[in-house]
C-alpha cells in the first residue's frame, strides 16, 4: 500500500532468542509454564547458582532432590532445566535487558506470574552469568617460562630456504 509522509510501518520481530531455539528446548522450556508456581522460584536458585559456576555434578544432585521434593520426575526435571540453562546462556550472550528477557518467556509462553519471577531472578543475577561467561571463555594458562631464538637460516639443502629469517618461541605453560 501507500504510506504518505510521516507514516510508519512497525514490523514485530521475533526474539533472536526464541527463533534460534530448536523445537525441543522451545517445547521443553514451553514445559516449565505448568512448573507449580509456588515452586518456580525456588527451581530459578537453582539454575541461578549453576549459570554463574556451572558445577554439573552439583546441579544435577540439586534438581534431583528438588524433583523429588515437589513429587516430579527428576530426569524429565533436569532435561527441562538444561534446556532453560541454554535459554539463559543465549540470553547472557546476547546481553539481553530486563525486558528482552520477559519478551522472551512470554514468547515461549509462560504466564505473567513466571514471567516476573524471571525478570526478578535475570536483575538479580545477570552480572554473575556475564561474569562467568568471560571468565570461562577467557581462560588462559599461566606463563611460566618463555625462550626465544631469532635467526637467518645460512646452509639447507633446499636452495629456496636459505637466507629465510626465523624466529622460533617456545612456551611453558602451567
Amino acid at each position: 500500500g501507500h504510506y504518505g509522509r510521516g507514516s510508519f510501518v512497525f514490523v514485530l520481530a521475533m526474539s533472536r532468542v526464541v527463533s534460534s531455539l530448536s523445537a525441543k528446548t522451545a517445547s521443553d522450556v514451553g514445559k516449565l509454564n505448568a512448573f507449580p508456581d509456588d515452586a518456580f522460584p525456588g527451581f530459578l536458585q537453582i539454575l541461578a547458582s549453576y549459570l554463574s559456576s556451572s558445577d554439573d555434578a552439583a546441579f544435577e544432585a540439586q534438581c534431583t532432590e528438588f524433583a523429588e521434593s515437589i513429587g516430579a520426575n527428576p530426569s524429565a526435571l533436569l532435561n527441562f532445566a538444561k534446556s532453560f540453562a541454554s535459554v539463559l546462556r543465549l540470553e547472557t550472550k546476547l546481553n539481553a535487558n530486563v525486558q528482552a528477557v520477559s519478551d522472551d518467556m512470554r514468547a515461549l509462553g509462560f504466564n505473567d506470574l513466571k514471567v516476573e519471577v524471571v525478570a526478578k531472578m535475570w536483575r538479580e543475577h545477570s552480572s554473575s552469568f556475564t561474569r562467568f561467561l568471560i571468565d570461562s571463555t577467557l581462560a588462559v594458562n599461566e606463563l611460566i617460562d618463555m625462550d626465544w631464538n631469532f635467526g637467518v637460516t645460512a646452509a639447507t639443502s633446499d636452495l629456496q630456504r636459505a637466507g629465510v629469517t626465523f624466529l622460533r618461541v617456545k612456551l611453558v605453560l602451567d
